[in-house]
């Protein structure tokens, strides 16, 4: 199928990056489309993610408290149209469960409604955790959603089946979704670029190294890079780019504008 002459001597496998180059050979050949390799890549990386790589960071994460009115809730998810939401004590780390907006059909604002007693158990994964573990941990609990637990027992995130799917398929987006693409060209050599970017995707659009300790995000790895908390306006060069601060949420860099300095 790659194009490759049969051998009789199979004593020594093909490494991952074997394997790769001649995937890579069979679509400069035209014998793979370009989805078709960009897929097998994707299984190939795939194994490699851990939880946190792909969580929702707790800062982004939506959810109801035990005694939130009805009206206020509904109203929530109206505007944010998910399909399940954490329910808490007073915050992620008190969490009693997961709620999913099918069991509040039917009901009205002036409704009193117990979350404690619709909310489905909660799962904990821990950060660490091999994304391909997690898919097969959905498969048997049945349950699309856990929350994402760092080291120390804090709750850090949430993630869904969306979540590691999207790390092989792509984007996945339903017709509710408004979701803005963390990577857009300004044109020639200019990006902007939203804070929660993952770097293994910026490092591939942008053709620039971009690695980092601990580190899964955009913002997070310029945070380390200024080693201190950015502000805007702050211009920081990575590698052959300039890196300009646009707007902040907190001490959380949102959106940053992007400019390779060998096509300036």
């Amino acid at each position: 199928m790659v194009g490759v002459s049969g051998s009789e001597d199979h004593d020594t496998p093909h490494s991952e990056e074997e394997i790769r180059s001649l995937v890579a050979q069979a679509h400069a050949h035209g014998e793979l489309t370009r989805n078709e390799h960009r897929l097998i890549n994707a299984v190939f990386e795939f194994d490699d993610l851990i939880c946190r790589q792909v969580m929702v960071p707790r800062a982004e994460v939506v959810f109801f408290t035990v005694g939130q009115p009805t009206a206020e809730y509904l109203d929530v998810i109206k505007q944010r149209e998910h399909t399940r939401y954490p329910v808490c004590e007073t915050s992620l780390d008190d969490t009693v469960g997961i709620l999913h907006v099918k069991d509040l059909v039917g009901v009205d604002e002036e409704d009193q409604v117990d979350l404690r007693a619709l909310a489905r158990p909660a799962h904990h994964v821990p950060e660490t955790m091999l994304i391909s573990r997690l898919l097969r941990h959905f498969q048997s609990s049945h349950q699309l959603m856990a929350l994402v637990d760092d080291e120390y027992g804090t709750v850090i995130g949430v993630v869904t089946l969306e979540n590691v799917l999207e790390q092989i398929v792509g984007s996945v987006e339903d017709e509710f979704d408004r979701e803005e693409s963390p990577i857009k060209d300004e044109g020639p050599g200019r990006f902007l670029v939203l804070g929660n970017a993952s770097l293994p995707a910026l490092s591939e659009r942008l053709q620039i190294p971009l690695e980092a300790e601990e580190v899964d995000s955009f913002s997070g790895f310029l945070t380390a890079q200024a080693g201190r908390t950015l502000k805007v306006g702050d211009r920081l060069e990575i590698g052959d780019a300039v890196a300009e601060v646009l707007e902040m949420d907190g001490t959380r860099a949102t959106r940053i504008r992007v400019t390779l300095t060998t096509l300036s």
